[in-house]
């Protein structure tokens, strides 16, 4: 076991330290333009680098201690970022998802704006009645082509309050040709009021053009 350690630490400081490793087998002085330079190295018997240290005198310590081996400390440093979890988790860099393309509602051209519209409520936002605070809600009007936005106040997280929000839109902007919304409880009795409401109108105009065409 020794042995293999001599065997690789040569390995490392040859690959490391090539020419400080032939300029002390060759009985010369390191040179200054060296990173060793600094260090006071010799070749010991089994041509492994140490560094001469202050603690020759004293006997009970190891050779390792009083004349450690140099090796080259970016491969001790590359060790133990490899072995901390940490280390690797702030290291690595996320990867930078590819953009899916543009729904065809984004790129209508040729159209008036909140053709194409997204609604969403946000809040709740306090406001003073009197001298009580009561909650208010914002419902956020987008159209989806240029990006416009129109805002509403809705008094409640309700089916009626996102109704009466969606009429007030539709008198100031026109009725789009289609509206995106969430799947929050309010939105999904408005869909279902509305679809009714829709179907009563049809019938309706049903009733009325066979009263006046004297249908029976």
């Amino acid at each position: 076991m020794i042995w293999a350690e001599k065997i690789w630490w040569r390995k490392v400081q040859q690959d490391s330290y090539w020419d400080e490793v032939q300029t002390l087998q060759h009985g010369l002085m390191v040179e200054r333009s060296s990173k060793l330079w600094k260090l006071d190295i010799f070749l010991d018997d089994d041509g492994i680098m140490r560094m001469k240290g202050r603690t020759i005198e004293a006997s009970s310590e190891v050779a390792e201690a009083v004349n450690p081996v140099v090796l080259d400390p970016r491969s001790a440093v590359r060790k133990i970022f490899a072995s901390c979890l940490w280390c690797r988790i702030r290291k690595v860099t996320p990867v930078i998802p590819k953009m899916a393309d543009l729904p065809p509602e984004r790129v209508t051209s040729y159209g008036r704006p909140f053709m194409k519209t997204g609604m969403d409520f946000f809040g709740p936002v306090y406001v003073k009645v009197g001298r009580k605070k009561e909650k208010r809600y914002g419902v956020l009007f987008t159209c989806l082509a240029v990006r416009a936005v129109h805002l509403e106040v809705a008094a409640k997280l309700t089916t009626d309050s996102a109704i009466n929000a969606i009429r007030r839109f539709i008198d100031r902007r026109g009725t789009p040709d289609d509206l995106y919304t969430d799947n929050g409880r309010n939105m999904l009795g408005a869909e279902k009021e509305l679809r009714e409401a829709m179907k009563q109108m049809e019938k309706c105009k049903m009733l009325d053009f066979a009263a006046g065409k004297h249908f029976k």
